[in-house]
């Protein structure tokens, strides 16, 4: 296998995002605090409940980030996720079992930026999608789980670097179909 030098030696740091966020589920009238990572069902009221949820909260970049690759990683968010930051729609993501990776746009960012996650939780009688095609697994013999239940974070990384000679190198058994 032929790995890039830049991305095997690139830096990377990590800032964590969990902790307090604003939350309100779509029967609520009022935002209210929950934790992150928990699922909404950790809220007595909603401990059987399906639907919408919006999380947000505020986040900073630190000074010396400013000129790296900057990405949302999302450790699961049940089951469907839209992510805006600053009022743009940045990513969707289906698979509430699934980690998934965002690229920030470095021109959305600010000094100060609010990150917004919708969720959704189908349930058998108002999907949007085919409740059959989720994969439910042992956790739903527990009830429901939405929301964000994994750990977010902000990660940076040197910005990716290609030289002439590996952008136009391809490796492996399609190398061939692809070059014409």
């Amino acid at each position: 296998m032929d790995a890039s030098p830049n991305l095997a030696t690139a830096e990377r740091q990590t800032q964590s995002l969990d902790g307090t966020w604003d939350f309100r589920h779509e029967s609520d009238s009022a935002w209210r605090e929950t934790q992150v990572p928990s699922p909404w069902q950790s809220f007595p009221d909603l401990a059987w409940s399906f639907g919408r949820a919006t999380y947000r909260r505020h986040f900073s970049i630190p000074a010396d980030w400013r000129d790296r690759e900057l990405a949302l990683h999302f450790g699961a968010v049940s089951d469907t996720a839209t992510v805006r930051v600053n009022g743009q729609e940045v990513a969707r993501h289906e698979g509430g079992y699934l980690p998934f990776e965002v690229v920030l746009p470095a021109d959305l960012l600010e000094e100060d930026n609010l990150l917004e996650v919708e969720a959704y939780l189908p349930d058998a009688h108002h999907a949007e999608s085919d409740f059959a095609e989720i994969p439910h697994g042992k956790q739903s013999w527990y009830g429901p789980q939405g929301g964000i239940w994994q750990s977010v974070h902000l990660k940076a990384r040197s910005p990716p670097t290609t030289s002439p000679r590996s952008a136009s190198t391809r490796t492996g058994p399609r190398a061939a179909s692809n070059s014409a």
